[in-house]
C-alpha cells in the first residue's frame, strides 16, 4: 500500500480532512499531520472509525529541527510518499516543502 501526507489536518472539517479520505479512496494509507497533536491524532481515529488506514503526525512547520526529524523518520517508516497534500501549512516553511519533495515518489505536491 502507499502512503499520502496531508498537512494541516486540523479538524474533521477542513479541506486536508477531505484530501485525507480521498486518497484512501485511491488506495493510499494516509498521514494527516497537524500543528497540535491531539487534532492529528482526532483526526486518525475519526479515519480509522470509517475504515480507512491512517496515522496521525504532530508537524509544526515553525520548527526546522522538529520537521527535519520528521522527514527522516517519514523515510524510515514508509520509504517514498505517493502524494503529499498541502493543508496551507507549507507555504510558511518552504525548507520543509523541499525535504517532502524529496521524499515523493513521481508525483507533484498539491494543495488540499
Amino acid at each position: 500500500m502507499s502512503t499520502a501526507l496531508v498537512t494541516g489536518v486540523v479538524d474533521t472539517h477542513c479541506a486536508g480532512y477531505a484530501a485525507a479520505r480521498r486518497l484512501a479512496a485511491a488506495g493510499h494509507h494516509v498521514i494527516v499531520a497537524a500543528p497540535q497533536r491531539a487534532d492529528a491524532e482526532l483526526a486518525a481515529a475519526q479515519l480509522r472509525a470509517e475504515g480507512i488506514a491512517a496515522s496521525p503526525l504532530r508537524l509544526d512547520v515553525t520548527n526546522v529541527e522538529c520537521f527535519l526529524v520528521i522527514v527522516q523518520e517519514l523515510r524510515t517508516r514508509f520509504g517514498r510518499l505517493a502524494e503529499v497534500v498541502d493543508g496551507g501549512d507549507l507555504a510558511a516553511a518552504p525548507e520543509l516543502a523541499a525535504a517532502l519533495r524529496g521524499l515523493l515518489e513521481e508525483e507533484p505536491m498539491t494543495a488540499a
